[in-house]
């Protein structure tokens, strides 16, 4: 078989990409309660925005796998830069998620004046119950492929998330 060109090697990962994205929108997985809870808080805040309310859940998931995965916990500042968003933007779910819950502001024990972000004993609970869910589902997904595949697949996606970082 023929060697695609380059152009139909993108048009076939669009057409892909497409398709994973159609079937996000129809799956409607059995979720962990603590799970449904935000899920439902944050429906409320785009009640006829399906797409909003889901970048909400998922700027929750990266907020609280920044705030677990450092040493020290961040400012506001080192947030929205380990986001990749504006402050604005992370003060607004960080203000809604401290709202909620899920995050509070802590003092910096050197400088009064820097507020640190930490999760809360809930939003830690809630995050491990998010990870551990789509690791099942992921589990789910990878049976489906024999071992050499997965590993192939795995290599596949890590080195595209590099590729990715690289050109940032």
């Amino acid at each position: 078989m023929p060697e695609s060109s380059l152009a139909q090697q993108v048009e076939r990962v669009a057409l892909t990409l497409r398709d994973l994205m159609q079937f996000q929108a129809r799956m409607k997985p059995v979720v962990p309660k603590d799970m449904e809870r935000l899920r439902r808080q944050v429906t409320k805040l785009h009640p006829s925005d399906h797409r909003k309310a889901h970048a909400h859940f998922d700027l929750f998931h990266r907020i609280g796998t920044v705030l677990m995965g450092r040493q020290t916990a961040p400012t506001m500042g080192e947030l929205s830069e380990a986001l990749s968003v504006p402050v604005s933007t992370a003060t607004r779910m960080v203000d809604w998620q401290v709202a909620n819950g899920y995050v509070e502001r802590l003092s910096d024990p050197d400088d009064r004046r820097i507020v640190r972000l930490g999760l809360t004993p809930v939003g830690r609970r809630l995050l491990r119950t998010l990870d551990a869910f789509l690791k099942e589902r992921i589990e789910g997904v990878l049976r489906r492929f024999p071992a050499g595949e997965r590993d192939q697949i795995i290599a596949l996606i890590r080195r595209l998330v590099d590729v990715l970082i690289e050109t940032e």
